[in-house]
């Protein structure tokens, strides 16, 4: 997606990365795959990801998560890392990498390393879909427009460009879909207080 005659840097001298996140939803053969998975993925990674967290939504029954579209795919138990997580739910694995971002290099072999183990385990039937998310926050001065993205954005005979905006659109290429949503306002609190 890259303009002909543009190259792509391999790093930028202001980080606008909150996190980076690779996630497989999928379906299993198996029951439980959410209590299995955890213990696995533990065994192979516990050096690198000697904390384990039981997430809120561990707590719903089983049967009402698997009924309920939107929680299917929450994740349930983390694996806490440094700067790296792995969140696993019943039919859901992610893998994360917060701020500051270790860089394409060193993400993707996490990810191979991830999808090695989870095919060693022969736990995941089907793959359903995979995805890889940058979450970014780009700070402008002035107050928050679209204008820096170069779009131009009409509604009736309104000029949207300076307004606040939450735009979703979906770019097909090559068998994939490129989902991007852009917010002209938006603010983050990290865990560890940093505001942007």
């Amino acid at each position: 997606m890259v303009e002909a005659g543009k190259s792509v840097p391999k790093r930028l001298r202001k980080e606008p990365l909150l996190e980076a996140v690779w996630e497989i939803r999928f379906t299993s053969d198996r029951d439980s795959v959410a209590e299995l998975l955890p213990g696995l993925i533990y065994k192979a990674l516990e050096i690198e990801f000697s904390k384990i967290e039981r997430l809120p939504a561990a707590n719903l029954p089983s049967a009402i998560v698997l009924q309920d579209e939107k929680l299917r795919y929450v994740p349930t138990v983390r694996l806490e890392g440094n700067p790296y997580s792995i969140q696993i739910g019943e039919r859901v694995i992610s893998l994360s990498c917060r701020r500051p971002y270790t860089g394409w290099v060193n993400f993707e072999p996490k990810i191979m390393e991830l999808a090695g183990i989870l095919k060693e385990t022969s736990l995941i039937t089907r793959p359903e879909r995979f995805s890889l998310k940058y979450i970014d926050i780009i700070n402008l001065s002035g107050s928050p427009s679209l204008s820096p993205m170069r779009v131009v954005m009409k509604l009736g005979a309104h000029e949207l460009i300076s307004n606040p905006v939450q735009l979703r659109t979906e770019l097909r290429e090559d068998g994939f879909i490129h989902i991007i949503q852009i917010l002209s306002s938006a603010q983050a609190v990290l865990s560890t207080g940093e505001r942007f």
